[in-house]
């Protein structure tokens, strides 16, 4: 299954989001906007959905979130 690219309209929207975190050094991964902190990835997006790699005090809140489902170690999966 080909992977499609994020609409424009979240890549807006995250790109507007990590500017309140001026440390984050903006990557792509597998040709999708991410951003790292220290060397490692805590945010990205990934088709039509967020990933978010969270502390595990916070990882419980996010996964209350509507179309919250868990991704990985710690990660959380937002699905639009």
């Amino acid at each position: 299954m080909k992977w499609k690219p994020s609409p424009p309209e979240l890549i807006e929207i995250f790109e507007s989001a990590i500017e309140a975190v001026p440390e984050a050094e903006r990557r792509k991964m597998f040709g999708y906007p991410c951003v790292f902190t220290n060397g490692y990835m805590f945010a990205g997006l990934h088709q039509d959905s967020l990933v978010l790699k969270l502390p595990p005090d916070e990882y419980a809140a996010f996964l209350k979130l509507e179309g919250a489902t868990p991704f990985e170690k710690r990660g959380i999966l937002v699905r639009r």
